[in-house]
C-alpha cells in the first residue's frame, strides 16, 4: 500500500464545530481503543473484512465495546477476552491466539492494531500481517510511545494532537505544525497518517507520486467524532484499493461531510452514500 516517493501531500480538513469540548479548547480524544473500535465499523461499512485486534475485554465496558462491536458486524472472533484483571497487572495476551487466527487475517483487507496489548504481540501482528501482505491501521494514544520506533511497520497511523505530540514532539498547534507532524511520521517509515484537530479538523499525509487536491463538497453539520472516523476510514479504505492520495482524500472528506451532524449511534455511511456527495463535483468538472 505504501507509496513512495519525494513529494508529499498534506489535506486539511476544515471542520464547523466540535460541540462543547471545541468551546473548552481541549478536543479530549478518547483511547486507542474506542477509535480503533469505531474506525472498525466504519472500514465494515465500507466493505473492508476487519481484524481488530485489542485487548478490549478485560472489564465490563471493554465487554461493551465487543458486542457493540459484533452487533456493527466487525469481526471479533480473535479480541482478547478475559476476566476482570487485578488493578495493575498485565493484560495476557498470546502469540498462540494470533497464529491461529492466520487464515483470517490473510483473508481480510486489513488489520486494526490497537497499542494496547502487549509490546511482543505487537511486534508479532505487525510481522503476521507484513508476511500475509494485510495493511495495518493503527489508532494512537498517548502513553504508546512504543509504536516511534515501529512506524515504518504501519500502512496508517491515527493520532489525535496529543498522541501525535508525544510520538513526533511536535505539537500540531497550526498548519504548519501538523504537516511538520505529518512529515516527520512518513519520514519515520509510516506510510500515511491522520491527525485530528478537533474543530479544526484533520491533517492527511501520504508519500505520492503526483501532488494534487480535489475539493469535495462541504455538508452543513458538526464536524465531530463521527466526521473524524468517517474521514480516516475512507482514507484508509481508498489507499488500500492503491488510489492515489488526492483521490483518496477527496473521496475521505466526502465521506466526513456524509457523517456530519449524524446522531452518535447513526449507522456509519457507505459507499453509495459518499458517491453520491461526490456526484455533483464530479459533474462539475
Amino acid at each position: 500500500m505504501k507509496l513512495k516517493s519525494t513529494e508529499r501531500l498534506h489535506v486539511a480538513v476544515v471542520g464547523a464545530t466540535h460541540g462543547a469540548e471545541a468551546a473548552a479548547g481541549e478536543p479530549g480524544y478518547p483511547g486507542g481503543a474506542a477509535r480503533a473500535a469505531r474506525l472498525s465499523v466504519c472500514l465494515t461499512g465500507l466493505g473492508c473484512r476487519v481484524f481488530h485486534l485489542s485487548c478490549a475485554g478485560l472489564d465490563s465496558e471493554g465487554a461493551g465495546l465487543i458486542n457493540e462491536l459484533a452487533r456493527r458486524g466487525v469481526n471479533v472472533d480473535f479480541m482478547e477476552r478475559a476476566e476482570p484483571a487485578a488493578p495493575g497487572s498485565r493484560p495476557v495476551m498470546t502469540n498462540t491466539a494470533l497464529l491461529a487466527a492466520r487464515a483470517m487475517i490473510s483473508s481480510c483487507h486489513l488489520m486494526a492494531v490497537v497499542p494496547d496489548i502487549p509490546e511482543e504481540t505487537f511486534d508479532f501482528a505487525l510481522r503476521v500481517a507484513r508476511h500475509f501482505g494485510v495493511p495495518v491501521l493503527c489508532a494512537a494514544a498517548p502513553g504508546c510511545d512504543y509504536i516511534g520506533s515501529r512506524m515504518r511497520m504501519l500502512d496508517v497511523l491515527v493520532a489525535g494532537d496529543d498522541a501525535a505530540l508525544e510520538l513526533s514532539r511536535i505539537r500540531p498547534s497550526d498548519m504548519e505544525t501538523a504537516e511538520e507532524a505529518a512529515d516527520y511520521f512518513l519520514k519515520k517509515g509510516a506510510g500515511a497518517s491522520v491527525i485530528y484537530h478537533g474543530a479544526r479538523g484533520a491533517t492527511a499525509g501520504c508519500e505520492i507520486r503526483e501532488a494534487a487536491h480535489y475539493p469535495a463538497p462541504v455538508r452543513e453539520g458538526q464536524f465531530g467524532e463521527q466526521s473524524e472516523d468517517m474521514f480516516a476510514a475512507a482514507l484508509c479504505c481508498a489507499l488500500t484499493l492503491r488510489r492515489p492520495l488526492p483521490d483518496a482524500a477527496t473521496y475521505a472528506i466526502a465521506a466526513a461531510a456524509a457523517a456530519a451532524g449524524a446522531p452518535p449511534d447513526a449507522t456509519p455511511p457507505g459507499h453509495r452514500e459518499i458517491t453520491q456527495i461526490l456526484a455533483p463535483s464530479r459533474q462539475s468538472r
